[in-house]
């Protein structure tokens, strides 16, 4: 009677056992699906900073780009200024801004440099 008894309880053991073990899988699943969820979220609002930010640039690059053309006349061509990347196009700008300070200014720093 005793072996009877204890092979009832393993098996119910073991039952236990697959019932825990699905259980701990559906969640892990569950989980899984919820991360995977907040990280497809966090990207699409990372890209869309992204291309907000690129607008912005974009807009400024183009009045740097229309500065750069009028200050320079046939020195750069619209076409090539647009293939340079924001930087490049920032540091002319500030070049050319330099270049084209006021006269005054430019005897300012003559005497007090």
């Amino acid at each position: 009677m005793k072996n009877d008894d204890t092979f009832e309880n393993k098996e119910e053991t073991i039952f236990d056992f697959e019932q825990e073990l699905k259980i701990v899988k559906e969640e892990l699943l569950k989980d899984q699906q919820y991360f995977a969820k907040q990280l497809e979220q966090e990207g699409e609002s990372l890209l869309k900073e992204m291309e907000k930010k690129k607008k912005k640039r974009n807009s400024k690059k183009d009045d740097m780009i229309l500065y750069i053309i009028k200050k320079t006349k046939d020195e750069y061509d619209v076409d090539e200024l647009r293939e340079y990347d924001y930087r490049d196009i920032l540091d002319i700008y500030n070049d050319i801004k330099y270049q084209n300070r006021p006269w005054w200014i430019k005897m300012f720093e003559l005497f007090f440099r």
